[in-house]
């Protein structure tokens, strides 16, 4: 079969319904669906039985609460499809995605589709995705630029891309990183892109998703920090292999996401005590990690590069100036 489409089903009672209905109503029918039920504790378990009982080529999979990381790469341990989709239990799919990117497989003999992602149910195309690929294919010497795409941090969701199995590091035990949470796309995604050649990116939004306020990664926690020096140790090692350029990339796409997570802070309703408690422990580990260092060489922006300034100087004050300033230009 074509495609293995990978759910991991943690109490999704609430939209896995409308999840598996854009499944069942794909226009493309050579794919298995896998759900990994990780330990729901709401009707998930029961939602998921039901519906692999209504349609073939459904597989369940009951376990304990493992985390999305061992969710997925369960998932993947058993899919059968030459090409993997994730898709999360609260998103969906357009009806037509599937065949979409088969249409680009078959064109293209590539080992990556890469798809946009809308926040509109009706997959209206987004006004900002700048830090997007432009649409078209990238093999050769142009896989490079998916490379430094991905060093930078623009790149990093499974979501998002059809990815051929083979490319992925399925003997690798990923046991050690139960719990890693915040990056855990971008680490899988990493040993991926070294394993491939092609992608094709296309300039439609075949994706819906939901910004979930309850996500491990909707607000500041110390976990992850954690969760980013793993991740970035993962980085530097795969952009050192891959040259020069990326490793350029990677010094900004390390550096973005310390800014992140004070950002994640600042503009939370924790109190000031906490805010002082959150910068004082982000740059103490930036400073332990050598992050400063390599982020003066980075290539970011002026708001982002007076940020690790004041994160470097323990300026809590100039960072608070900086974070409040870029989210009322936004406005």
């Amino acid at each position: 079969m074509l495609f293995s489409v990978i759910v991991p089903v943690y109490n999704g009672e609430k939209y896995l319904p409308e999840c598996l209905g854009s499944l069942a109503g794909q226009t493309w029918k050579d794919f298995e669906t896998i759900l990994v039920d990780d330990g729901s504790t709401d009707s998930s378990g029961k939602l998921v039985d039901d519906y692999a009982a209504l349609h073939d080529d459904v597989r369940v999979m009951h376990g304990p609460n493992q985390g999305l990381l061992l969710a997925r790469r369960k998932g993947l341990g058993v899919s059968q499809g030459q090409y993997v989709v994730f898709l999360d239990a609260d998103d969906c799919l357009r009806d037509d995605a599937l065949h979409t990117i088969a249409d680009s497989i078959y064109s293209f003999k590539t080992d990556i589709v890469s798809y946009l992602m809308s926040k509109n149910p009706h997959y209206v195309p987004e006004t900002n995705h700048g830090d997007g690929l432009p649409a078209g294919e990238y093999s050769g010497i142009e896989f490079q630029r998916v490379r430094c795409h991905v060093c930078a941090g623009r790149f990093n969701n499974l979501c998002g891309k059809a990815i051929k199995r083979s490319c992925f590091d399925l003997d690798a035990d990923y046991a050690p990183y139960r719990g890693l949470m915040h990056g855990e796309d971008w680490f899988q995604l990493l040993p991926v892109i070294n394993n491939s050649s092609s992608l094709v990116q296309l300039d439609e939004p075949l994706y819906y998703y939901r910004q979930n306020e309850d996500s491990s990664t909707a607000r500041f926690r110390s976990s992850q920090l954690r969760d980013i020096v793993q991740v970035t140790s993962r980085l530097r090692y795969f952009a050192e292999q891959w040259g020069d350029e990326c490793q350029e990339s990677a010094k900004a796409g390390e550096a973005l996401q310390y800014t992140y997570l004070l950002k994640l802070s600042e503009l939370s309703d924790a109190s000031k005590e906490e805010k002082q408690q959150n910068f004082s422990q982000i740059c103490s580990v930036m400073q332990g990690e050598g992050v400063f260092g390599r982020a003066r060489k980075a290539n970011l922006r002026p708001d982002n590069r007076v940020l690790i300034h004041a994160m470097e100087r323990g300026d809590l004050r100039l960072a608070r100036l900086v974070v409040r300033a870029v989210e009322v230009a936004k406005r």
